[in-house]
């Protein structure tokens, strides 16, 4: 009798959750008639690439995650993403976490979240300054950590759209993991419009694993734009997954180079004279 009591609780919970995330979704169709990916401080990321020949970097120096009472530093936490032709990038990220209190026998430090990926844009639109929503695919290689013999993989499609009041972005993904667990998830970004460069965010979250009992999240941020060249941000991560309590707090910048200034400031370094450029 308690296990069934239990186990209709948890059934009517998960149905309260999931009503509430299509609520969210719902209103993301309504505000949104009418810019960097993962896109710090967020798990999910946004319908836009890097712009053509430019290197993107997202980094975060160090970053604490702790599970209950067991707790980790991720230093560094890094995404490069590299701007193809117009409407495609190519992204390789991944972090070092060590943790804080060792386990014989466990390396204190590790990779994690290794991964190789390809973001298209499928649909030109507001955060490109056009017309309707923006629409994007990306596909990811996942790469296996410790313990784990193969390679993974990933597919998710985003839709943006920017408004007046700010900009919304909507992620479905499924994964593959390297180590055989099958993964759904679904979010929203909410970033509201800036003010004197900064601006306050939202991520709401939902994933399952394999069937199981999803895990919830929400991450509360502020993006502090000083200008074109660079983007500041921190933020707090509040997630449950089953009995676990996740907390983590991110800091860190996006900024962004071309492939023909570091060219130059190479040239320049060993005395080459600058090259005529043709208009």
């Amino acid at each position: 009798m308690l296990v069934a009591a239990r186990l209709a609780v948890l059934t009517a919970l998960f149905a309260v959750r999931t009503a509430l995330f299509a609520v969210l979704i719902a209103l993301f169709a309504m505000l949104t008639a009418g810019v960097a990916q993962a896109y710090r401080p967020f798990d999910l990321t946004d319908a836009e690439v890097a712009k053509r020949h430019n290197f993107e970097f997202e980094l975060g120096p160090a970053e604490l995650t702790g599970v209950d009472a067991e707790h980790s530093v991720r230093a560094p936490v890094l995404s490069i993403n590299y701007g193809l032709v117009t409407g495609r990038e190519l992204t390789l990220e991944g972090a070092n976490r060590v943790v804080l209190r060792s386990t014989p026998g466990e390396p204190r430090a590790q990779l994690e979240g290794v991964a190789f990926g390809l973001k298209q844009v499928l649909r030109r639109g507001s955060l490109q300054d056009k017309f309707g929503p923006s629409i994007a695919i990306e596909n990811a290689v996942l790469f296996p950590e410790r313990g784990e013999k193969h390679l993974g993989a990933a597919a998710s499609l985003i839709l943006s759209s920017a408004s007046r009041p700010g900009t919304t972005h909507l992620n479905v993904e499924a994964e593959r993991r390297p180590g055989g667990i099958n993964a759904g998830s679904a979010g929203l970004i909410f970033e509201a419009s800036d003010h004197f460069g900064v601006a306050p965010a939202m991520e709401l979250k939902v994933e399952a694993l394999n069937g199981g009992l999803p895990e919830h999240s929400v991450i509360l941020g502020l993006v502090y734009v000083p200008g074109e060249e660079a983007e500041y941000d921190v933020a707090l991560r509040f997630a449950r997954s089953g009995d676990a309590r996740i907390f983590e707090v991110r800091a860190g910048m996006t900024f962004q180079i071309s492939v023909h200034t570091v060219i130059e400031k190479a040239e320049e370094a060993v005395g080459l004279p600058p090259r005529r450029r043709r208009h």
